[in-house]
């Protein structure tokens, strides 16, 4: 709805004229609320892609608090340059549980973050739902553990149970 509404501002604002991509950005988060900007131009003006690592967990009984950080993703795993590390994106957290997906997502702008996700009992929690950002997740034993629930229960999605073999298979 947003996008749509966004993009029809952005056509109208910009008629007969000329733009730039950033005019394009600034109509979506106008319309949005979202830091549009600042996302689109932390993925197209620097190379590559994220690696997203819990750090630290939380379990509670009716939810998790995780803390993440993130780094450039190197698939051949050669160090950083001091430059490198610095690199940071502006990420879209995205969870789905037993539940189905969450509503609620932050956004990761700095190099480490904390969310908490509501769980039901003994549940599970699964980073970037559905696949939809382009990153890769390193995960605890003890989410793999409880993720191992929703992969024997069929509650973890298919394109998910994909991702969490990939992302062990890539790290």
């Amino acid at each position: 709805r947003h996008g749509l509404e966004g993009l029809g501002n952005y056509m109208k604002k910009h008629a007969y004229g000329n733009t730039e991509t950033f005019d394009l950005w600034k109509a979506w988060e106008d319309s949005s609320g979202l830091p549009v900007q600042e996302m689109m131009a932390s993925w197209t003006e620097q190379m590559g892609f994220p690696l997203v690592t819990v750090t630290d967990e939380k379990w509670e009984s009716d939810k998790v608090t995780l803390t993440l950080a993130q780094e450039w993703f190197l698939s051949d795993g050669s160090p950083l340059s001091a430059e490198d590390v610095e690199k940071k994106w502006c990420i879209p957290i995205l969870t789905c549980t037993e539940e189905g997906t969450q509503q609620d997502m932050i956004f990761m702008r700095e190099k480490t973050a904390t969310v908490t996700v509501p769980l039901a009992k003994g549940g599970w929690v699964k980073l970037n739902a559905g696949q939809d950002v382009p990153m890769r997740v390193k995960v605890t034993s003890t989410m793999i553990d409880r993720l191992s629930l929703g992969i024997q229960s069929k509650t973890l999605p298919p394109a998910d149970r994909a991702a969490l073999l990939s992302d062990a298979y890539a790290l």
